[in-house]
């Protein structure tokens, strides 16, 4: 499920920031569709720090229910669009649309490499991922409010070398506060802890879709209590919960627990193991029991009396790792 967006920014100890800054060419008019480029000149600026990058998750605009409208929007990405002190860029760098408007997006990709084109300011958020030569399709629905909304290749360190836009809604403008109706929304997610950071009350999740919110990414977001990271380490899996308005995890449940006991039975043809283990803290306590073992051949090998330390996928309720150890 890896999928890992902005790894760089967020784990090395030491990050080399690029900074550039987008001024519109004299041949702006290839960049802006659907707007005067001799009026329209927006500035794309890249981000200065990883609480910049994370600030530009920020939801700022909801999708319009119902469109009034349809568009199709090709957008290069490559390269050969990559100005002076850049290495990667889209062939469009402003895009005006209309208010309310469902938009196909073609992203076609002229690289080897892996790119991807986000919306991060908008619920849902809209993102296009693929790796090497190729086309991909997707649509969206634009905010029936004038607003600027950014976009970005989300791939580790591309946005930093150039890969950035701005989609200009209406009339464009400043994003207003959260709306309303997103204000105190809660959404529930599922994924594996990257990272764990108690003294930044931070945590990197490789999750997956978390509907009506965010697409599938590896993600580093603020928890609201250092409390909630407790007992975590990387590679747990966690059910969790975020706040919409706070951009923030509130709650946290752990769906991996680990324990150590001695095998009674393995039976590989079921795919089953009867464990004599001690107490799992949070999860059961010291008893014989069975349980499913995925994939089975983790049993390749075991034998009663044999020692193990193991690990429990609560939501599974079934082995996922299991490491023979000698007392």
């Amino acid at each position: 499920m890896k999928r890992w967006i902005g790894r760089s920014a967020i784990l090395m100890p030491t990050t080399v920031v690029f900074v550039f800054a987008w001024t519109a060419p004299p041949n702006a008019a290839e960049h802006i569709e659907g707007g005067n480029p001799a009026r329209e000149r927006p500035q794309v600026r890249q981000k200065t720090s990883l609480e910049e990058s994370l600030e530009g998750h920020k939801v700022v605009a909801r999708s319009c229910e119902k469109p009034r409208g349809f568009r199709r929007i090709t957008i290069k990405a490559g390269t050969k669009f990559a100005r002076a002190g850049e290495v990667f860029a889209f062939d469009k760098r402003a895009i005006r649309v209309g208010r309310c408007e469902e938009l196909e997006v073609v992203l076609e990709n002229l690289d080897d490499v892996r790119h991807a084109l986000m919306t991060p300011g908008l619920n849902p958020m809209f993102m296009l991922e693929f790796r090497g030569r190729g086309t991909k399709i997707a649509r969206f629905v634009t905010p029936d409010e004038d607003v600027t909304l950014d976009f970005h290749c989300h791939v580790p360190t591309h946005e930093d070398l150039g890969m950035a836009g701005v989609f200009i809604v209406g009339k464009g403008g400043k994003p207003k506060e959260p709306p309303a109706a997103t204000a105190g929304r809660r959404f529930e997610g599922v994924g594996e802890l990257i990272a764990v950071q108690p003294r930044k009350s931070r945590v990197v999740v490789d999750h997956e879709e978390i509907k009506d919110f965010m697409a599938p990414m590896v993600m580093s977001y603020q928890v609201t209590s250092a409390k909630l990271l407790q007992g975590l380490k990387t590679g747990d899996k966690i059910r969790f919960t975020i706040d919409a308005d706070k951009r923030a995890i509130v709650n946290i449940v752990p769906l991996t627990f680990r324990g150590e006991g001695t095998v009674i039975l393995a039976d590989t043809r079921r795919g089953q193991i009867v464990v004599d283990h001690k107490e799992i803290p949070g999860f059961i306590g010291a008893m014989t029991m069975r349980y499913p073992v995925r994939p089975a051949r983790l049993l390749t090998g075991l034998a009663a009396g044999d020692r193990i330390r193991f690990t429990i996928d609560a939501d599974e309720r079934a082995i996922v790792d299991i490491k023979p150890y000698a007392e």
